[in-house]
């Protein structure tokens, strides 16, 4: 069936309004839909017998009947998310509420360049496909979320042309100085899906506010410190921002020591980046070590091969290794000066820590807290609540998935398939 105007159209826009403010009664939704009472009630009878939409009860509210509310069915379509990171590859498989029904964690993706970009994601796609025994006819959305500036409105990836090391592997994420390509589309025509790319801190952020610890909240930043950068992503007035083409929340080139502070990738001295990311982390330790400084790191690391992480180095912090302990203070308390820039630029309610901030058992949270109730405005500071994200490493790739499963419901790409193959129980 195809989705039109008319009675068809009424489908598409009952769709859209359950699956964004979900489950709602039959009077809730005759009365907020902009469709006719006729037009909604087709609509809904339409999709309760193909069992795309189904009744639930709750529980009443003092006296009374239970209620009866109609929500997406749960098993009605099926979204995948992948986050691409420096070290590791995270994918998931949900269903159209965002319950996690399959994950998969891999390697991270390895290019020459970035012409293998289109068939590296479908192969991991493939592989978290063959995983599960959900019927790949159900699969209509794939979100893709990696490190680059993203075009939303073209669909397009800049990856950045910048060799980095870790762990002794080198990543080349493309053979110039940033070249563009039109991944959504390219993905779309391969995969025959509706496709969603996003960076993953912006990623992050959208999953925390459908899933996470912002739910209720407008107006929050999510702060990631990653393995080789710091960056965040901008939840404001209740949207995502993105800036101009695609380009938002690059904190990580902040400069707060220009004088004496290490040189960055981007040119200049003292950026966050070089003083809070994972990377500067572990050459901070490195530094301290060859210093003759002594840690508990030299028992389980050789500094020298590449085996020490910044992973370790927090874990060693947090079991209250002297040397580590004091690199990841540092590295904290820079970040936190970050922080009160952002609350007096934007005045969020909420700060939310990811990534390695997250992982630090507290460290960076009492540090950064503290940054923005001393440096930021009164009138902002006593406003804000700086939190840990509340869905770990699998924030990016959830978030993925929604953003995908997002653009299905507002395009209606996905709904002529569903809608034609979906059996009528009537």
């Amino acid at each position: 069936m195809k989705i039109t105007r008319g009675a068809d159209g009424g489908i598409l826009t009952l769709l859209r309004s359950l699956y964004r403010t979900g489950p709602a009664t039959r009077s809730q939704l005759l009365g907020d839909l902009e469709t006719s009472r006729r037009t909604t009630c087709a609509a809904l009878e339409r999709l309760l017998s193909r069992g795309l939409v189904c009744e639930v009860r709750v529980p009443p509210q003092g006296l009374g009947r239970p209620a009866s509310q109609i929500q997406l069915s749960p098993d009605m379509a099926y979204a995948t998310g992948i986050a691409f990171g420096v070290t590791r590859t995270r994918a998931v498989i949900t269903d159209v509420h965002g319950r996690v029904l399959c994950e998969l964690e891999d390697n991270p993706l390895v290019l020459s360049s970035i012409e293998e970009l289109p068939s590296g994601i479908l192969s991991t796609y493939d592989r978290l496909i063959h995983s599960t025994s959900l019927p790949r006819d159900k699969m209509v959305a794939l979100g893709v979320s990696l490190g680059g500036f993203m075009d939303d409105k073209e669909g397009t990836v800049s990856i950045l042309g910048l060799p980095h090391t870790v762990e002794g592997t080198q990543f080349l994420w493309s053979e110039g100085t940033g070249k563009s390509m039109p991944l959504a589309q390219n993905l779309a025509g391969l995969s025959g899906l509706n496709v969603a790319v996003e960076d993953r801190p912006r990623a992050a952020a959208f999953a925390e506010k459908r899933f996470g610890v912002t739910r209720e909240s407008d107006h929050f930043i999510f702060l990631r410190v990653g393995s080789q950068d710091v960056s965040a992503g901008l939840f404001l007035d209740g949207r995502l921002y993105r800036g101009h083409r695609g380009v938002s929340g690059e904190v990580g080139h902040l400069v707060l020591s220009p004088d004496d502070g290490p040189l960055c990738r981007c040119g200049n001295r003292g950026c966050l980046e070089v003083l809070s990311s994972g990377r500067a982390l572990v050459q901070a330790v490195l530094a301290g070590i060859r210093g003759g400084i002594n840690s508990s790191l030299l028992l389980t690391s050789n500094p020298n091969s590449g085996e020490l992480t910044a992973e370790k180095v927090v874990e060693a912090a947090k079991a209250g290794d002297k040397l580590c302990w004091q690199v990841v203070y540092d590295a904290a308390r820079y970040l936190g000066e970050a922080a009160a820039i952002l609350v007096n630029l934007f005045g969020p309610e909420m700060l939310v820590l990811g990534g390695l901030a997250e992982s630090s058992g507290g460290l960076f949270l009492h540090q950064v807290s503290d940054a923005v109730r001393l440096r930021a405005l009164d009138v902002m500071s006593r406003n804000v609540r700086v939190v840990e994200s509340s869905l770990g490493p699998w924030g990016p790739a959830r978030g993925a998935a929604a953003l995908a499963l997002e653009k299905a419901f507002s395009s209606g790409g996905c709904l002529d398939k569903l809608l034609e193959e979906s059996p009528s129980r009537c």
